[in-house]
């Protein structure tokens, strides 16, 4: 089983989704965010269930799919570090500009 860990950028992530969603429906907010929160948890015992991340090519960045969202994480060794869960339609590359992700 990985150790899973969430990157501020991430937490931050979700928080918006939660914020912006919440404005709609307040129980929307939570049920999307408790939803996203199970799917990253199967990481611990699936930790390469995800694709390679094509922005990237690095098989050790990796994203799952989720509604709209991709949650874009790094496997390495026995640990998974959530990165980012972004809207499928924002530009990954400028998200992969504007975050401070260790690409090397």
């Amino acid at each position: 089983m990985a150790e899973l860990s969430w990157h501020l950028d991430a937490i931050r992530d979700l928080d918006e989704i939660a914020e912006f969603t919440a404005a709609q429906s307040p129980v929307t907010a939570s049920l999307l965010t408790d939803r996203i929160s199970r799917a990253v948890g199967h990481l611990r015992d699936y930790p390469e269930m995800g694709r390679v991340v094509p922005e990237i090519g690095d098989a050790s960045y990796r994203e799952v799919l989720f509604q709209n969202y991709r949650i874009v994480y790094r496997y390495v060794a026995d640990g998974v570090t959530v990165l980012a869960v972004v809207h499928g339609a924002m530009d990954m590359h400028r998200q992969i500009e504007n975050r401070e992700w260790d690409l090397t």
